[in-house]
């Protein structure tokens, strides 16, 4: 058994304006060069890898099509997921 747990790390907070800076980011470009998530990050005032992850984490979520969706495309987008039967 162990005594100690190993700390979670927390979850990432964005504000509201934060986040249409993201997305608005995403919708110009889903994939950034490092340059510029450098300049995000910069600005944002977040580490590097916390915008590398949101930017990869959005595209899992509205990017390709997969098996058994003819859409898929977060709700921040405005389009649900749409299933094929």
């Amino acid at each position: 058994m162990f005594l100690f747990s190993a700390a979670k790390p927390k979850r990432a907070a964005y504000t509201d304006e934060e986040k249409e800076f993201l997305f608005t980011s995403y919708r110009e470009n889903p994939y950034p060069s490092v340059s510029r998530r450098t300049e995000i990050a910069d600005f944002l005032k977040k580490p590097f890898s916390q915008i590398s992850c949101w930017f990869k984490n959005q595209r899992a979520r509205s990017g390709d099509f997969k098996k058994g969706t003819s859409l898929r495309v977060t709700k921040h987008l405005g389009v649900k997921r749409l299933k094929i039967k």
